[in-house]
């Protein structure tokens, strides 16, 4: 059984389908790369197939101690036993037999694909936006008769049809989430600070064995400050994400500090909100994902707030998309020609001033269940 409770046994069959996938389109085999030691949502293609995960920081390379630091390789030959690359111990099961922790990934990562008969010829590559230029001009010297095809989308097609397995995970850090989420709001009050109300986060979702990659205040960077506090009747929008064994959460809410909203206040918060819900009631199985856009857009333009979409943000153009071990297909955005499918974890969000919701659900054959139950007004 893998740390996440999901048999091992799922991993080798995502393995099975991927390198079928692969070989349909001609190639040889697949290289399956990763970058680790901070958030999973870089190392979610290695993690995916196989429960591996390396907590070790990326480092520059610095040869002949070391190259590849915080990265890991799978190596999947049409014809054979995968290998797996990584540059640290570890005491959890994965789906692999043959294992190398090396200091030297790079040198492994050719020696491996050497082995495999995978030196020439088309093999797949999944993970480009990881893989470095470092690594990649090195494979080309050593390997000159290789050629690797990019080709990420036989994982994101994969990855965006949940099992159970992966649902019930989901299901629990959305639950964990929602409840952090609500400590928050139950909490701001005018004279005190955004990183006090951070903290409480931090320490209800950590206890619980969950992860907070970001709790931003206004959608803003820094995230949070130690000095700012909150004012009374001043707007305040709340995002968080993070995950919860290895699956990402990610939702928004909104409210007015220590007192009724005004009327100019309530009219945003309420069109912010309304276009949120009117996108997430038109999710069904057979819906394009661009057609979810103008589902939002036209929810907008009739109430005369469509230009002020994202005004104070940076730039919301999606309004939505999909989730798992990291943001992933589909996205709700013109352009965006993926069929709506139960099983598939979305996002809906929108942003107009200070006002900004965002929920997360999973599709289901009727429609959708929504997995972020924080309470959506806080007035």
């Amino acid at each position: 059984m893998s740390v996440s409770n999901i048999p091992i046994s799922e991993f080798k069959e995502r393995q099975r389908r991927a390198l079928e996938e692969a070989v349909r389109r001609g190639f040889k085999g697949l290289l399956v790369w990763s970058r680790s030691g901070a958030t999973y949502d870089r190392h979610m293609n290695v993690m995916y197939l196989t429960n591996y995960y390396s907590p070790f920081p990326y480092l520059p390379d610095f040869p002949p101690h070391w190259t590849g630091r915080g990265h890991s390789a799978l190596i999947m030959p049409a014809d054979g036993e995968p290998v797996l690359v990584v540059d640290e111990t570890f005491d959890f099961e994965v789906a692999v037999e043959d294992v190398r922790v090396t200091r030297d990934v790079f040198g492994e990562l050719v020696k491996a694909l050497r082995e495999k008969r995978l030196d020439r010829g088309a093999v797949g590559l999944v993970g480009a936006d990881t893989f470095p230029v470092t690594a990649y001009e090195y494979v080309r010297k050593e390997l000159p008769e290789l050629r690797f095809v990019w080709c990420d989308d036989i994982l994101e097609d994969l990855r965006m049809i949940k099992s159970e397995n992966e649902l019930r995970i989901i299901r629990k850090g959305c639950e964990l989430a929602s409840k952090a989420m609500k400590t928050l709001f139950e909490s701001i009050s005018p004279g005190r600070t955004e990183a006090e109300l951070a903290a409480d986060v931090y320490e209800e979702l950590v206890e619980a064995g969950a992860e907070v990659y970001m709790v931003t205040f206004n959608f803003k960077y820094p995230p949070y400050s130690a000095e700012r506090r909150f004012r009374k009747g001043e707007m305040v929008n709340v995002d968080l994400w993070g995950a919860y064994k290895g699956y990402i959460y990610d939702f928004s809410r909104t409210t007015v500090v220590g007192a009724e909203p005004t009327k100019e206040q309530e009219e945003i918060i309420e069109v912010t909100l309304g276009s949120v819900q009117a996108v997430i009631e038109a999710v069904k199985p057979g819906v394009i994902a661009e057609e979810l856009e103008k589902v939002g857009n036209e929810y907008l333009k009739e109430r005369g707030y469509l230009e002020r979409r994202g005004e104070d943000f940076l730039d919301f153009q999606a309004w939505g998309h999909g989730m798992g071990l990291s943001f992933e297909k589909p996205w709700l955005i013109s352009g965006d020609k993926t069929v709506i499918r139960p099983g598939m974890y979305l996002a809906v969000e929108n942003a107009i001033g200070d006002a900004m919701f965002e929920d997360d659900f999973i599709v289901t054959e009727k429609g959708v269940e929504v997995l972020t139950t924080t309470p959506l007004r806080w007035w």
